[in-house]
């Protein structure tokens, strides 16, 4: 079972600057509250999406820069971002189905049910639609941690290669894969610099959700009799998660806000 806040809590992946704007109301909230443990915590996941949102920022702007100065191949020889994308989540869906099937069907030997139920709650802990509508370094970087597990190759993971082989899923796992590193070398196309821009914005968003969660445990923590108070400081986090659910569900994109005013920014990639 994954030990990662990420997974604990299934909020949807935030964007540098949303987690900045939360993360400084509760710092202003605790500084207001004499909480010094939470002010400090707050201010390490800030310094850090600071960081990251410059990163962020860079890797759009060599994104906009290299299709303005890339020709673009015929597209009979290379699919393009949305193409491969909506064939990922197709997989990824249809996956996801057949295992609520074997579980749906009552007549099925028990050792496949359970090999069904240990893949859906392992690999889709919050749901495949927690991958599909993630932006696509995010869902690449999913996927793949979605093929490690299945393949036994987390070492603090839960062994899921028996129930995939169980379940004759070896299929689903190679298409995944390989579709996320066509969606990756499509990406990394885009940029003139890819292997350093690429992955420190991948690693920093990443770094950066589980700061903000350590933020969160620590105010579920500390407030275990104090529902309104505990309501009040997670309000900020709580607010950008349901904007941007809000967000999925009308089918828009899920654009950054300035850190400071929480408004919209335009997303020029």
């Amino acid at each position: 079972m994954s030990t990662r806040l990420h997974d604990v809590f299934g909020l949807y992946q935030f964007t540098p600057g949303r987690r900045i704007f939360a993360l400084t109301k509760i710092r202003d909230k605790a500084r207001e509250e004499d909480w010094g443990a939470l002010v400090e915590l707050a201010s390490e996941a800030i310094e850090h999406d600071q960081k990251a949102l410059h990163l962020h920022r860079r890797w759009q702007t060599l994104k906009v820069k290299a299709k303005k100065t890339t020709h673009p191949q015929p597209e009979s020889d290379q699919r393009g971002t949305r193409e491969i994308d909506a064939d990922l989540d197709s997989t990824l869906g249809g996956w996801h189905q057949a295992l609520q099937g074997l579980l749906r069907s009552s007549r099925l030997p028990a050792e496949l049910r359970v090999s069904a139920q240990t893949l859906k709650d392992e690999l889709f802990p919050s749901g495949v639609k927690a991958i599909t509508q993630q932006p696509y370094i995010d869902a690449i970087a999913s996927v793949k941690s979605i093929v490690a597990q299945a393949n036994d190759q987390l070492p603090d993971g839960v062994p899921l290669k028996s129930h995939v082989d169980r379940l004759g899923y070896g299929h689903f796992i190679q298409a995944i894969d390989a579709l996320s590193d066509e969606l990756d070398a499509v990406i990394k196309a885009d940029s003139p610099d890819p292997d350093v821009v690429y992955k420190d914005v991948t690693s920093a968003n990443s770094v950066g959700q589980e700061l903000m969660l350590e933020v969160m445990a620590e105010i579920i923590a500390q407030t275990r009799k104090e529902q309104a108070r505990r309501g009040r400081f997670l309000a900020p986090i709580l607010d950008q998660n349901q904007a941007i659910a809000e967000l999925h569900m009308a089918r828009h994109t899920v654009v950054d806000v300035n850190p400071t005013t929480g408004e919209p920014e335009e997303d020029e990639a």
